[in-house]
C-alpha cells in the first residue's frame, strides 16, 4: 500500500473518530444525566487507564520493532516476540483485575458494574495489542481505524444500551463493543499468532520502549486522577457528572482548535536552508510563532460562543458552562506543547518530556489537594489548566535548550496581551450591551442574550483589531500574514513571473 492511500486512510478515520467523538460528547451526557452520566465516567476512564498501566510499555514494543524484523525477513522472531509480550499481558492483567474489584466495591458499585468493568478493561487491553501488531506490519490505518470505531461504536451501543436497559445495559454494552473490536483483531494478525517460534530476550525490547510508555501513559494518567479527584472531594458522581461534561467539551474543542493551529503551520513555505538542523529550527521557530497568533482569536470565539451551544444543545449543563470555558485555556498551551515535544521525540529523547510531564502532574496535585476542598469543580479546571500551561513551558524550555531551538518570545507576550485585553474589554462590555437587549427582547434566555452580542463583537471588530495591533507592534509581518492566510484557507497564491 502506497504511502499516500495510507495517508488518505488515516486522515478519513480520524475525522470520523472527530465526529463520533463530537456527537458523543452532546449525546450521551444528555442521555444519561449528570449522575448516570458521572458513574459512566469513572468506570471508561479507569478502563482506559488501567489498561493503560498494565501494558508496561508491550504495545509500544510491537509496534517499534516488528517492523525491524519485518523489513529483515525474520518472521519467526517476530511470532516470538509477540508471543512473549502475550504472555506478560496475561500476567500484567491479574493484579489489575483485583485491585478492580477492590476499587471499584469501596466506591458502592454493584457486581453486574463491577463485573462488566473488568471485562471492558480486559477486552481493551487485548484490543490494543492485537492492533499493535498491525500496526508493527505497516497497517497504520487499522490501527487508527481501531479508535474510529470504538468511537462509533460506543455511541450506538450507549444509546440502545441505556435506552433499554439502564445504566446496567449501557455499562455492559461497552463489553459488546470491545468484543467486536477484538474479534476485527483477530481477523487482521491471526497468521502471526501461530507458527514457528524463535526466542527472544524479551527485556532488552521493553527497555528501550519504557520510556516512551511512561510518556504515553502520563497525559490520560493526569485526567484520570481530576476525575477521582473530583468525586473524593465532591462525594457525588453528579458533579463528576458536571466536571467531566465541561472538561470534555473544552479539551475536545481545545485539542481540535490547537490542531487547526498546527495544521495551518508553514509546510507550505519553502525554506532553503543548509542543514538539516537549521530546517527543525526555523519551522520550529515559525510554527510557534503562528500558533501563537491564531490560537488566541480561535480561542476567544469558541469561549464566548460556548454558552450558547451548551444553552441550546444540552441546557442540562448549564453549570459546566465556565468549566468547558476554563478548559479552553488549553488551545495555546497543548498546541506549544505538540510542536516541541515533537521535536523531542523525533529525536528519540523522551526523558525531556517524561520530565515536564511528571512537574505538571506534581503541580496539579499538590495544588488541587490544598484547594480542591473548598473550590470544587471550578478550582480543580483551573489547577488542570494551570498545569497544562507549566508542562508547556517545561517542554519548551527543556527542548529549546538541548536542541537550540528557537522560541520567538516578544510574538507570545505581545499576542496574550493583546488578546487578554480584547478579552476582557469584551466582557466589561456585558451589562451595558446586555441590559437593553434584555429590555428589549423578551422572552429569550439570559445566556443568549448576553453571549450572542459578546460573540459577534469578538468576531466582527475584535479580531480584526487584534491583527492590526499585532501588525502595527511588529509581532506579526505582513508576510507572515499573508502565509498563515495561505496555510489555512486553500487561496490560489499567484507566482511571480
Amino acid at each position: 500500500m502506497s504511502v499516500t492511500s495510507e495517508t488518505r486512510k488515516i486522515s478519513i478515520v480520524t475525522i470520523i473518530q472527530y465526529l463520533a467523538i463530537g456527537f458523543y460528547i452532546f449525546i450521551i451526557p444528555a442521555l444519561f444525566g449528570p449522575e448516570n452520566y458521572g458513574v459512566l465516567v469513572i468506570v471508561t476512564t479507569s478502563t482506559g487507564i488501567f489498561s493503560l498501566i498494565s501494558d508496561l510499555g508491550i504495545t509500544i514494543t510491537i509496534y517499534r520493532y516488528v517492523p525491524q524484523h519485518a523489513a529483515l525477513g525474520q518472521e519467526g522472531k517476530i511470532r516470538g516476540l509477540i508471543h512473549r509480550c502475550n504472555i506478560i499481558r496475561l500476567l500484567t492483567i491479574t493484579p489489575f483485575i483485583v485491585l478492580w474489584i477492590g476499587f471499584f466495591s469501596l466506591l458502592g458499585f454493584n457486581i453486574f458494574i463491577i463485573a462488566s468493568g473488568v471485562a471492558i478493561f480486559c477486552g481493551m487491553a487485548f484490543v490494543n495489542f492485537l492492533f499493535s501488531i498491525a500496526y508493527g506490519h505497516g497497517r497504520s490505518g487499522w490501527f487508527t481505524s481501531k479508535n474510529a470505531a470504538r468511537a462509533v461504536l460506543r455511541l450506538l451501543f450507549l444509546f440502545v444500551g441505556f435506552t433499554v436497559l439502564g445504566l446496567e445495559g449501557a455499562i455492559f454494552s461497552l463489553v459488546l463493543v470491545e468484543s467486536l473490536l477484538i474479534i476485527m483483531g483477530l481477523g487482521l494478525v491471526r497468521g502471526d499468532l501461530f507458527g514457528e517460534k524463535e526466542p527472544v530476550h524479551i527485556s532488552s525490547y521493553m527497555r528501550k520502549a519504557s520510556q516512551f510508555w511512561i510518556y504515553d501513559l502520563l497525559f490520560p494518567l493526569y485526567h484520570a486522577l481530576s476525575i477521582y479527584i473530583t468525586q473524593f472531594f465532591t462525594i457525588s458522581y453528579t458533579q463528576v457528572g458536571y466536571y467531566s461534561f465541561g472538561m470534555d467539551f473544552g479539551r475536545f474543542m481545545a485539542m481540535f482548535l490547537s490542531s487547526i493551529g498546527i495544521a495551518a503551520l508553514p509546510i507550505i513555505i519553502e525554506l532553503m536552508t543548509d542543514g538539516e538542523k537549521q530546517r527543525v529550527t526555523l519551522l520550529v521557530a515559525r510554527a510557534t510563532k503562528y500558533l501563537a497568533v491564531i490560537a488566541p482569536v480561535i480561542m476567544l470565539w469558541v469561549i464566548f460562543l460556548v454558552p450558547l451551544v451548551i444553552t441550546l444543545i444540552v441546557p442540562s449543563y448549564l453549570i459546566s458552562i465556565s468549566i468547558a470555558q476554563i478548559s479552553l485555556l488549553w488551545v495555546f498551551p497543548i498546541g506549544l506543547s505538540t510542536i516541541f515535544s515533537g521535536v523531542v521525540i523525533a529525536k528519540e529523547k523522551p526523558i525531556i518530556v517524561i520530565k515536564a510531564r511528571v512537574l505538571s502532574l506534581t503541580f496539579f496535585l499538590s495544588t488541587a489537594f490544598l484547594i480542591g476542598p473548598f473550590t470544587g469543580i471550578t478550582g480543580i479546571a483551573w489547577v488542570y489548566t494551570a498545569g497544562q500551561i507549566v508542562e508547556a513551558a517545561s517542554t519548551t524550555g527543556m527542548a529549546s535548550r538541548e536542541f537550540e531551538l528557537e522560541f520567538p518570545k516578544r510574538t507570545v507576550l505581545v499576542s496574550t496581551t493583546i488578546a487578554t485585553i480584547i478579552g476582557l474589554t469584551i466582557f466589561l462590555l456585558t451589562p451595558p450591551i446586555s441590559i437593553p437587549i434584555i429590555i428589549l427582547i423578551p422572552f429569550t434566555p439570559v445566556y443568549i442574550k448576553i453571549w450572542v452580542p459578546l460573540f459577534l463583537i469578538h468576531l466582527v471588530l475584535a479580531t480584526p483589531i487584534y491583527l492590526v495591533l499585532l501588525i502595527a507592534t511588529k509581532a506579526l509581518t505582513i508576510n507572515e500574514f499573508r502565509e498563515i492566510t495561505f496555510a489555512i484557507f486553500p487561496i490560489k497564491r499567484k507566482r511571480k513571473s
